[in-house]
């Protein structure tokens, strides 16, 4: 179940941080510079290790869930080509 502290920052998120980020780092995934429909918020520093940042927007960027999100959560570095 999701307490009322929980709702309250997934609201935070998506109303306040996604629109920040999109407008911050022109609507592309951080990591590969793709268009995407859809990005996942990530926490640079993650939050487990510096709860101090958990609202921090610099310590945030969007990555694309597959494969960036996803490599870099299981700890695999992305290798994108640039044309």
């Amino acid at each position: 179940m999701t307490s009322n502290r929980q709702k309250e920052y997934l609201k935070w998120k998506e109303q306040i941080a996604r629109p920040y980020l999109l407008e911050r780092d022109g609507d592309r995934c951080n990591c590969c510079m793709q268009w995407k429909e859809q990005y996942d918020i990530d926490h640079i520093k993650s939050v487990g290790s510096h709860p101090e940042l958990k609202r921090d927007l610099d310590n945030m960027q969007l990555l694309c869930r597959f494969p960036c999100h996803r490599n870099k959560t299981d700890h695999i570095k992305c290798e994108h080509t640039f044309w």
